[in-house]
């Protein structure tokens, strides 16, 4: 099953669980993950599962203030492939995408 942990920022210590549903995060209290801080958007990211290749996908759903993984900004609606151990920031917030396999 895959998770995404929160390791800083507002929500800090929330753990998600992927499975395979489409999780949104942002300021919006309609998200599966809110984050209340200024520098997220009301929807800021999106998390996909894509059967097919049976990995996670990270989208920028056109935030103000751009979504990095691992480091690396993401193009506004281009399509990020997840790898275990990844971390992805948005505002003042840093989350850990990982995927047990056992």
């Amino acid at each position: 099953m895959a998770f995404l942990v929160i390791l800083s920022g507002p929500a800090r210590g929330r753990r998600v669980d992927l499975a395979e549903r489409l999780v949104m995060i942002g300021r919006d209290k309609t998200c599966t993950i809110t984050i209340r801080d200024d520098h997220v958007s009301r929807r800021h990211i999106q998390i996909g599962y894509d059967r097919r290749r049976d990995r996670h996908f990270a989208v920028d759903v056109g935030s103000t203030n751009g979504v990095t993984v691992n480091g690396t900004r993401l193009q506004r609606g281009a399509l990020r492939l997840l790898d275990d151990g990844d971390l992805i920031e948005v505002g003042y917030s840093r989350l850990r995408y990982a995927r047990n396999r056992g």
